[in-house]
């Protein structure tokens, strides 16, 4: 039979009439096709039993796994192969027709072998989009199989009857009818049975049987099944649940016998955490403290509230910071908020949010520093600005105004249904909510926890972003529980800095050890990194002996331009003699010089008055990116120096994290920035959070330095989180 060319492949298609909702879809059929190879040891062929009936129509309905798998309809098939002195590959292919008007992606197909009329399941229920590419034809394989001679050479002849059932998923919404047809097609090869295993897929999702395909010893696994699951995120194939590495489609295969993949997966954030109530609701209790999800008025949307850490297992950790979770959605989104204020500032020109200076320092300065945001973060979110009081729900409220933006504010509501001063939100701060309480106020957080509100133009407030999670992004939930020191991770993220990766690649916010302390990282200038302390640094030479960490910040406003006395700020943290000489000579090789604006920021001014020398209203259109940035020539606007302070409107120029969660102001110090208020003060954040401003030669408050440390430092250990951070050299 060698040379010899036979017909092993006919197309049948059938038709029937899907009834659902009173709208009509039809399968139907076109003519049959055949396609030829080249057998040089065997024959095969399929016979479809139904051919003669493809005119027929039957009625059905959009269906569900469990009708689907035992629907009468259904096409049945078989296979005949006779091998001679080497096996015959085979593989069933599903081909959609060209024609259809209902989209592959919702028709479910599901194929059984059928023996005296008892049916073997070969596959799960899969959609079309799962079914893998096969390394026999490149299509659309659903099914393979081997058919092998005899051990003594002689011919042997195998026979497999199959049944096909094909439905539209109940995925499908639409009611406008339509129409989808497909094809069964037959492919065969010539195989050394000898060199070919079958690797078996466990899907692990409670689908049952799986697919499976031959894979030829030594060489690639080729194409593997991408299966879907609405509540679920594939992962990958791994053959044990411990190995590090996934079996990806251009692994060699070194198993040398039959095998399993295991699916690995991951439950969607909302799906994970709807799953999870139950060990929630086990914490609640009628004391303040005690935490819980919360219902809203219609049940549709889930609040957390309380602040019991034990329980509360809310914290989210996303480029290089860390988040709360405030609420779920139904449609699966999540609303988070930083744990921490990001920066202070004067909330705008009026009190509309829309293109205010706040709506301006979250899209411009924030929103860039969010890794992969447009994969992980809802970029229209809705958010509701509507003039109310702290106790209604802006967004039952009829005629309520939204706008659409990817970075916000929580609203007042959102804040009282977290607990306020007995919820995880109150930190002790004063910071701003995004929505007005009057024509001259906004609503705000008192550092006491209460809701208040005050001018946006006179009070400079902290800052606490909030965005939307789009609701297939996952958590890694198996390595972390959601507590503080181990917040859930995004899949997805800028995960942890590699050993040798450059530092200036990483994250605005990710924690590094330099000189022994804890620095976080402010942003990446002129490929530096600035990098700043999280704790406030004690001057030997202060006056206040009963706490050296207080001190005068200089002569005049201007950082490190007219003090000789190094018992105020400017002077000892410049001074070779002072702070610098704190530092070892292999960690001050890693620093370089970096450029610090001396910019003013008086009352009802943009932020970007600090950095920019535009007017006023050019301020108001242009990007800190683009404006005229003040310079050396600029008298008393910069300052180049090893070390200096974080200015107004810059990354981390608030309070920032430390290893527990606070609600009392007390546990932070009142601090220096580096920028002028007018000619005679300089600004100061209190310990509670607000922004204000100080004579410079007579206050004395705290400091935390600023560094930038050369291009080409590396990181050489850690993983960037603040229990872990990042050893560099």
């Amino acid at each position: 039979m060698f040379g010899k060319k036979f017909v092993f492949s006919i197309l049948s298609l059938f038709v029937f009439i899907i009834l659902f909702v009173s709208v009509s879809y039809s399968y139907f059929v076109y003519n049959k096709e055949v396609a030829n190879i080249d057998l040089k040891s065997g024959d095969i062929s399929i016979d479809f039993t139904n051919e003669n009936n493809n005119s027929s129509t039957v009625s059905s309905q959009v269906m569900g796994d469990s009708i689907g798998k035992t629907n009468p309809n259904y096409l049945e098939f078989t296979v005949t192969g006779t091998a001679d002195t080497e096996s015959i590959l085979y593989e069933l292919e599903i081909v959609p027709n060209s024609g259809n008007s209902i989209d592959s992606k919702y028709i479910k197909y599901y194929l059984t072998e059928v023996d005296n009329n008892n049916e073997t399941p070969l596959t799960p229920p899969l959609l079309y989009t799962e079914l893998f590419d096969s390394m026999v034809n490149n299509g659309k394989g659903i099914y393979q199989n081997i058919v092998s001679g005899n051990l003594d050479g002689t011919s042997k002849t195998t026979i497999k009857k199959y049944r096909l059932r094909a439905w539209i998923d109940e995925s499908y919404s639409e009611n406008s009818g339509g129409n989808f047809g497909y094809g069964v097609y037959l492919y065969a090869i010539n195989a050394d049975s000898s060199k070919y295993i079958k690797v078996s897929f466990n899907l692990d999702d409670g689908r049952g049987a799986g697919l499976s395909k031959y894979v030829e010893k030594n060489k690639e696994y080729g194409s593997l099944p991408k299966p879907v699951n609405q509540d679920r995120v594939f992962l990958g194939w791994k053959i044990n649940d411990n190995d590090e590495n996934y079996i990806v489609e251009s692994t060699i295969v070194s198993e040398t016998t039959n095998h399993t993949l295991k699916a690995k997966w991951v439950l969607t954030t909302s799906e994970y955490f709807l799953e999870n109530i139950s060990n929630q609701t086990t914490c609640t209790t009628t004391a303040p403290n005690k935490s819980s999800f919360y219902g809203e008025i219609d049940a549709d949307v889930i609040y957390y509230t309380g602040n019991d850490e034990s329980c509360l297992k809310n914290y989210i950790w996303y480029s290089g910071k860390l988040w709360r979770i405030v609420a779920i959605y139904p449609n699966g989104m999540i609303k988070l908020v930083t744990e921490n204020p990001m920066t202070s500032i004067y909330y705008g020109s009026s009190a509309t949010f829309d293109g205010s200076w706040m709506d301006q320092w979250l899209s411009e300065e924030f929103l860039p520093t969010l890794y992969n945001n447009e994969n992980i973060v809802v970029q229209n979110g809705e958010w509701n600005v509507t003039e109310t009081n702290v106790y209604t729900d802006p967004y039952l409220l009829t005629g309520s105004t939204t706008i659409t933006k990817t970075v916000g504010l929580l609203n007042a509501f959102e804040y009282v249904k977290s607990g306020t001063s007995s919820g995880y939100l109150n930190i002790g701060q004063y910071w701003w909510l995004i929505a007005p309480y009057a024509s001259d106020n906004v609503h705000y957080v008192i550092y006491n926890g209460n809701p208040g509100s005050d001018f946006f133009y006179s009070e400079a407030g902290s800052v606490r972003p909030s965005i939307y999670l789009k609701s297939g992004v996952v958590f890694d939930v198996e390595n972390y529980d959601g507590t503080r020191l181990s917040p859930f991770h995004i899949v997805g993220d800028k995960e942890e800095g590699k050993t040798n990766e450059l530092l200036n690649t990483r994250i605005s916010g990710e924690y590094v050890k330099f000189n022994n302390e804890l620095y976080r990282i402010v942003g990446i200038e002129n490929n530096t990194t600035k990098i700043v302390n999280t704790n406030y640094i004690s001057n030997p030479n202060s006056s206040n002996t009963s706490d050296t960490t207080l001190g005068n910040f200089g002569s005049d406003v201007y950082f490190n331009t007219s003090s000789t006395d190094t018992s105020y700020w400017d002077k000892y943290l410049t001074d070779a003699n002072g702070w610098l000489e704190t530092i070892s000579a292999s960690n001050k090789n890693l620093l370089v010089n970096g450029t610090y604006y001396l910019g003013p920021y008086p009352s009802s001014t943009n932020y970007k008055a600090t950095i920019c020398k535009n007017t006023a209203s050019e301020l108001e259109t242009t990007t800190i990116s683009n404006c005229m940035k003040y310079e050396s020539s600029d008298t008393n606007k910069t300052y180049t120096g090893l070390v200096g302070l974080l200015r107004v409107g810059e990354m981390m120029s608030a309070h920032q994290s430390i290893l527990t969660h606070v609600n009392d102001a007390n546990h932070y110090k009142s601090m220096w920035l580096i920028t002028p208020y007018n000619s005679s003060d300089v600004r100061v954040v209190y310990n509670y959070g607000n922004r204000s401003n100080a004579t410079p030669s007579s206050s004395a408050f705290s400091v935390r330095p600023t560094l930038h440390l050369k291009s080409g430092t590396k990181i050489t250990g850690g993983s960037g989180f603040i229990n872990d951070p990042y050893v560099i050299g």
